[in-house]
């Protein structure tokens, strides 16, 4: 049997995203970046890994749905690969509280969010 090359590379299946694996379509409404942080929840992937498991047609999209994340200190690139940045969550809960004590403090009653995220 003559061997290529390409037949490692066509051989090669990258692992489905975590709602593909489980048969679950994403949920309605959730956008690209968020199906990606999804993805990145489950550790450090490179461009390529997220452009077949969120279907993206370019990595050069996956650059500019993170860029806004990136700068924010949420997602960081290191090694070739985006991950998220486990600091940026407790940074930003440390900073929500402030702002509820702060609120508080002058008056305002602090209401906890809904689930679905919806204004009323």
């Amino acid at each position: 049997m003559n061997t290529t090359p390409w037949d490692a590379l066509l051989r090669h299946q990258t692992p489905a995203a975590p709602f593909i694996s489980r048969g679950e379509p994403p949920a309605p409404g959730t956008s690209k970046t968020e199906q990606i942080r999804a993805l990145l929840r489950t550790g450090p992937k490179t461009p390529a890994e997220i452009c077949m498991d969120v279907d993206l047609r370019s990595s050069g999209l996956v650059w500019a749905l993170l860029k806004h994340d990136m700068a924010m200190g949420r997602v960081r690139r290191v090694d070739g690969c985006f991950e998220l940045c486990s600091e940026f969550e407790q940074q930003l809960q440390q900073r929500i509280r402030a702002a509820r004590a702060l609120l508080e403090s002058n008056g305002y009653r602090v209401l906890e969010p809904k689930a679905n995220n919806t204004a009323t």
